[in-house]
């Protein structure tokens, strides 16, 4: 069975979006955005995810950097215990 609002008749859509958003300008929980305000949180937004991605880059270098100076292989480390089992 089709799942979500994407599946759902567009003016339905449309009907349902309508009602939640005047209940939430009634309930009083509703944002209106000024132009400032949405590019402040847009360059916000953009900066948090070029730190993350900045964070991921470096962890994965960091592992690479760390499987390269031990000298393992993406063995997991077998040749070593098949070498020491060997001696």
């Amino acid at each position: 069975m089709p799942r979500g609002m994407h599946n759902i008749d567009p003016e339905r859509r449309k009907a349902w979006s309508s009602k939640g958003g005047k209940a939430a300008q009634a309930k009083g929980t509703a944002r209106r955005w000024s132009l400032a305000e949405a590019r402040n949180a847009g360059r916000l937004g953009a900066l948090k995810r070029a730190e993350n991605m900045r964070k991921r880059k470096e962890a994965l270098e960091e592992l690479k950097n760390n499987a390269d100076s031990t000298g393992s292989d993406r063995s997991g480390g077998q040749d070593q215990r098949a070498t020491q089992e060997k001696e």
